[in-house]
């Protein structure tokens, strides 16, 4: 018989009940039974993210930064074809790397 062990850790949250309402209230719109698997592919999703991406979601980016700026930035990282820039998230196939115009 196989045995299949991996270790968890429990996590309790301490959120504001409108957060938690509102949360709720998603997962039912799209049908989500499963609120634990769906918070952990949201963690697993968050770490995937390149750290500026994770400064950007954290709110720890400079309050002096010009938020166009960042937002510019933001968005050619995301862009590029690199993982370590990008995230580990591949590009789909047929999405077009250069669609804006200069």
């Amino acid at each position: 018989m196989d045995v299949f062990v991996t270790e968890r850790t429990k996590l309790v949250a301490d959120i504001p009940t409108q957060l938690f309402t509102d949360l709720s209230e998603a997962f039912d719109r799209r049908g989500v039974s499963n609120r634990t698997d769906a918070l952990r592919r949201l963690f697993a999703w968050f770490l995937e993210q390149p750290p500026t991406i994770q400064a950007a979601i954290l709110g720890t980016l400079p309050e002096d930064l010009p938020v166009g700026d960042v937002a510019r930035i933001l968005l050619e990282r995301m862009a590029t074809d690199d993982p370590d820039i990008a995230g580990k998230v591949p590009k789909s196939p047929g999405r077009a790397t250069e669609s804006r115009a200069t």
